[in-house]
C-alpha cells in the first residue's frame, strides 16, 4: 500500500460499540521489515458542528474535504490523531 490508498473497512466498530462501514486513508509507507505500523486516517460524513471551510483544522483535529472532491462522493471530514490497532486480512 502507498500513501493515499483508500481502504474499505467493513463493520468498523466505534467506541460506543456502534458498527458501520468506514473508509480509511493510508498516510505513510512504513518499513515492514522494521515492524513499523501503517498510519491511517478514518473518514466521516458526520458534521457535528465542524466548520465547512475546506482544509486543515488542526485545533479541532480534522481536515475538511468538499463533496465530490478527490473522488469522494459526499461531504466528509478526514479525522486524524486517532490511535487504533486492528488485524488486517487481504482478500
Amino acid at each position: 500500500m502507498t500513501p493515499g490508498t483508500v481502504l474499505f473497512f467493513k463493520d468498523f466498530e466505534f467506541k460506543d460499540h456502534g458498527v458501520s462501514h468506514k473508509l480509511l486513508i493510508v498516510l505513510n509507507s512504513p518499513k515492514i521489515e522494521n515492524s513499523e505500523p501503517y498510519l491511517v486516517c478514518p473518514t466521516t460524513s458526520q458534521q457535528h458542528k465542524k466548520s465547512k471551510a475546506v482544509g486543515c483544522h488542526a485545533e479541532k483535529n480534522y481536515f475538511y474535504v468538499e463533496e465530490k472532491q478527490d473522488k469522494f462522493w459526499r461531504i466528509l471530514g478526514l479525522c486524524s490523531m486517532t490511535s487504533m490497532n486492528f488485524q488486517v486480512q487481504r482478500y
